[in-house]
């Protein structure tokens, strides 16, 4: 339990302070200016942010509020673990970390991982992108990552891909394909990263299902 609650807060911690460095280095007439682009993917042919200048700021400050909150708590987390670890080995309780994945364990994840990239990889050969992925770059990556975190209708509902498809964009640009198979294989990587690393916190896959 604990490990998820520390996951939990440093999931937290890290969305948040990313959110709040985003939006205190775009100035809201910025990003107002990206919202009113041509946005050809939408009905009403441009986006619409529900926000004014003061729910902006209102904005920064929950969110600096939330990432403070949550290093505080990762922080506790911290200390109250280093004080448990600190008791006599007999006063342990038997929730403590479990030993690391067995060699068969770190081959069925390597082979789920790399069976996916090689997957993709044959995709992005033979399929060209589709209507759906080309929308998303053109009206949610190019206008930049603080617009794509600010308004997610369709195309950019899938707005993790995006936000990947962003960060490749910035080293590889007018390269959308690199972009989102990168994002599709780390989403498999969460994926197996999520099945296994918990692993180690408790003694059997059917506890961590019942969790």
């Amino acid at each position: 339990m604990r490990f998820l609650v520390r996951f939990s807060l440093g999931l937290l911690l890290s969305i948040s302070l990313g959110l709040l460095l985003l939006y205190a280095s775009t100035a809201y007439a910025d990003l107002t200016t990206r919202a009113a682009l041509p946005n050809y993917a939408l009905p009403t042919g441009r986006a619409t942010l529900p926000l004014t200048a003061a729910r902006y700021q209102a904005l920064r400050a929950g969110l600096a509020l939330v990432a403070g909150a949550a290093g505080l708590g990762v922080l506790a987390m911290r200390s109250l673990t280093t004080a448990r670890a600190s008791r006599p080995r007999r006063s342990r309780r038997p929730w403590l970390p479990r030993p690391a994945l067995s060699q068969g364990e770190w081959l069925v994840a390597g082979a789920v991982l790399g069976g996916a990239a090689v997957l993709r990889l044959w995709f992005a050969v033979h399929y060209p992108l589709t209507l759906d992925e080309l929308a998303s770059y053109d009206y949610a990556v190019l206008p930049g990552a603080a617009l794509t975190a600010s308004y997610y209708p369709i195309p950019n509902n899938h707005l993790l891909a995006n936000l990947v498809v962003g960060i490749v964009h910035e080293f590889l640009p007018g390269a959308p394909a690199a972009g989102t198979h990168a994002a599709w294989v780390g989403r498999v990587a969460a994926r197996v990263c999520a099945a296994t690393a918990p692993r180690r916190f408790w003694s059997s896959y059917a506890e961590l299902g019942a969790v």
